[in-house]
């Protein structure tokens, strides 16, 4: 079964997204800048790909993390499938 994830950010704020076991899981970034785990920066029109172990993915708008000049919104689209 897949799973589809749109993620927004006005300001500052984070999310956490649950990811199973097994499934491959892409996160497209269409507006802004977010930080992911904390380490890495993915700016818009990349995407990222994560691993097929189950975790969960902390997503942050680079705004909070860096409190640098990145835009204050941010739009993302997760995509998981088997």
């Amino acid at each position: 079964m897949a799973h589809s994830w749109d993620v927004l950010f006005e300001s500052d704020g984070s999310v956490t997204l649950e990811v199973p076991d097994g499934y491959t899981t892409m996160l497209v970034v269409i507006k802004g800048s977010v930080c992911v785990g904390g380490i890495e920066t993915i700016e818009a029109a990349e995407f990222g790909l994560f691993n097929r172990a189950g975790e969960r993915i902390e997503i942050e708008s680079a705004l909070a993390v860096r409190r640098s000049n990145c835009r204050a919104d941010c739009r993302a689209r997760a995509f998981c499938d088997e």
